[in-house]
């Protein structure tokens, strides 16, 4: 029983200040990992190389969505719900608020069944609303999400909006893609929890997005600007055994890492093993 416990504690998730730390002890050749799900912190701080950084996204159970195959004379703008409890459903009706205000748009909301029957009495009755557990594909104009599902979305080329629990962020471009991700697309950089959306800066972004001839090409171009980045989804994450061989690395490039925080991952790790014994 022991031996097995102390095999599990070879890979180890933390979980500390925002941040997921797989971590792989040096001695057994195999790399720290920094999986930063936020992105509230920068995990470079540490000085362990980008080439050993992940950044992980929620993939919303594979859930794909795709452009119309059909042009509408409406544009179809899909919110996607994060998982939440309460909080979650107090954002939504929220969404539920601004969508009620909006008559040009074709309208729906993908999220947890158990939310569906409070939301269907507070929408109007364009609104579709659409169960987590039913959806596999969907089709859409345009994603408003918050958090780290945008890269998900931002990866099979289809416009996004940050509209979140830091207020609006807009419409995610290659000019702010950066500036969004590092707050983790919560919003508004620089906004405060909870403020309100102002409907017409959703609505003037929704046409701009509508009348762009351009947005397949720049949802293409950005796409292949974050596939060119560290993403791994949450179910790779969860996977993760193996990362690049440090001694070789180490042999090949001279690092700068900060030795203070790798010395305490390794104290911490002894301690939980000995604690075992």
């Amino acid at each position: 029983m022991k031996g097995d416990k102390l095999n599990d504690i070879k890979n180890t998730v933390i979980l500390t200040n925002n941040q997921y730390l797989y971590y792989f002890p040096l001695e057994l050749n195999r790399s720290s990992v920094i999986v930063n799900t936020k992105w509230l912190i920068k995990p470079t701080k540490s000085g362990i190389p980008n080439e050993l950084i992940h950044r992980a996204y929620d993939h919303f159970q594979d859930l794909i969505v795709k452009l119309p195959e059909k042009k509408s004379p409406k544009l179809k703008v899909v919110s996607i719900s994060n998982k939440g409890g309460d909080e979650e459903l107090y954002f939504l009706t929220k969404i539920i608020s601004l969508f009620n205000k909006l008559t040009s748009i074709d309208k729906a909301i993908f999220c947890e069944t158990n939310a569906i029957p409070y939301l269907k009495s507070i929408a109007n009755a364009g609104i579709q609303l659409i169960a987590s557990n039913e959806a596999i594909i969907i089709e859409t104009d345009l994603v408003l999400c918050f958090g780290s599902g945008a890269i998900h979305f931002l990866l099979q080329s289809v416009p996004v909006i940050i509209i979140g629990t830091y207020g609006f962020g807009g419409w995610v471009c290659l000019e702010n893609f950066e500036l969004l991700m590092q707050k983790g697309f919560l919003g508004r950089p620089g906004g405060s929890f909870n403020e309100e959306i102002p409907i017409k800066l959703l609505a003037d972004e929704i046409i701009e997005i509508q009348n762009n001839k351009l947005i397949k090409k720049q949802s293409l171009q950005l796409a292949m600007k974050v596939k060119k980045l560290q993403f791994i989804d949450y179910g790779t994450m969860c996977q993760l055994k193996t990362t690049t061989n440090v001694n070789e690395y180490l042999t090949n490039k001279p690092l700068n890492i900060n030795f203070s925080i790798l010395q305490f991952f390794l104290t911490l790790h002894r301690e939980l093993c000995q604690s075992l014994v």
